[in-house]
């Protein structure tokens, strides 16, 4: 079965499992109810954000993600850190 779905046998295991458990609710994509984490940016520094992206990177380049991640952490007053 996980040569055909191209899953891992791991996978197929977890999937079989949470079936016999919960019953064909489990086996849909539950990600959908997943609201997600509030955004760190209010409105106001999101359209700023776009803003400065919009010009050149403060050392006249294109901006990079370090550059960002700084930009941001002066308007934030406190670090930001690249993932």
């Amino acid at each position: 079965m996980a040569h055909v779905t191209g899953d891992s046998r791991t996978w197929i295991y977890q999937l079989v499992k949470r079936y016999n458990k919960w019953g064909t609710k489990s086996l849909g994509d539950g990600r959908r109810h997943n609201q997600g984490q509030e955004a760190i940016l209010t409105d106001l520094q999101q359209a700023q954000l776009w803003q400065v992206l919009c010009e050149k990177s403060p050392d006249g380049g294109l901006w990079n993600g370090r550059q960002v991640a700084d930009w941001l952490s002066d308007i934030m007053s406190g670090s930001i850190g690249l993932v």
